[in-house]
């Protein structure tokens, strides 16, 4: 899930431009053996902050239109627990737990957005989709056995934004 405050400045010609602060939670889960002597698991969480900025287009009952760009960061920490065979019978396990800071990049993502806002009451009621196309993954690691893990560069969100007039 997504949230964050929104603000929106009103242009003439039916344009606005549209700044966000919008945090999100990130995460990822790996894991691994090597012919049950060895088992790993890794866990990796992280706050992701964007600040999109757009500049919208209304096109007439209520729908509008917007580009723009989103700076993002992530921070985070990545924990690994892995546990190994210390006899081949497998009687006796030795297990190691380590914490290490996150493996996450801030990038840029371009922007595309579509949306409508109606009012309700008092209250404006806006559903947007919005599609981010990442400069470069976020992740990028090298896991096991020469497997990788990359985060999407693509990213599709639905907003509902909820304003007072």
């Amino acid at each position: 899930m997504t949230f964050g405050p929104a603000v929106v400045v009103g242009l003439p010609g039916g344009f606005a431009v549209e700044v966000d602060a919008l945090y999100q939670r990130v995460g990822y889960r790996s894991d691994s053996s090597f012919f049950d002597l060895s088992f790993s698991y890794t866990r990796a969480t992280g706050n992701s902050w964007q600040f999109p900025i757009l500049l919208r287009k209304r096109l007439g009952h209520g729908l509008y239109v917007g580009t723009g760009l989103a700076p993002r960061t992530i921070k985070g920490n990545e924990q690994t627990t892995l546990v190994q065979a210390t006899t081949l019978e497998h009687t006796a396990y030795q297990i190691t737990h380590a914490e290490y800071p996150g493996e996450w990049r801030s990038e840029l993502g371009i922007i595309g957005a579509a949306g409508f806002e109606k009012r309700v009451g008092k209250l404006h009621i806006g559903p947007e989709v919005r599609y981010t196309w990442w400069t470069r993954p976020a992740l990028d690691v090298e896991g096991s056995r020469g497997f990788s893990i990359l985060s999407n560069r693509n990213q599709v969100d639905v907003l509902l934004t909820v304003r007072l007039p």
